[in-house]
């Protein structure tokens, strides 16, 4: 879960190169990366998606109330999980602050 703007995200959304497809993914944190997500390796997810990317993004809160919200999120880094401790998975940096500041 991430919290921004006194809201709580706990996932986010981006459209795959075919319309109409979209993948989802549980949003993490830890003291050194404040907002990624997982992606396994082999998703067709990492064929759509570039460190320096800017994608509009759709992010749910946890409070399932709360209507979604579209912002524009720069992909920060793409790393490979084995060494931070997510095996079989890439970790995928996103950053909302540079592009909305």
């Amino acid at each position: 879960m991430i919290t921004n703007r006194e809201r709580t995200y706990s996932s986010a959304a981006f459209q795959m190169e075919n319309p109409g497809i979209f993948y989802q993914f549980k949003l993490w944190k830890t003291p050194s990366e404040p907002m990624f997500g997982l992606v396994k390796k082999g998703s067709r997810a990492l064929a759509s998606i570039n460190a320096g990317d800017i994608l509009t993004m759709t992010y749910y809160f946890q409070d399932k109330t709360m209507p979604t919200e579209r912002r524009v999120t720069r992909v920060k880094s793409i790393t490979d999980g084995n060494d931070l401790g997510y095996k079989d998975h890439f970790v995928i940096a996103l950053d909302l602050d540079s592009i909305e500041n």
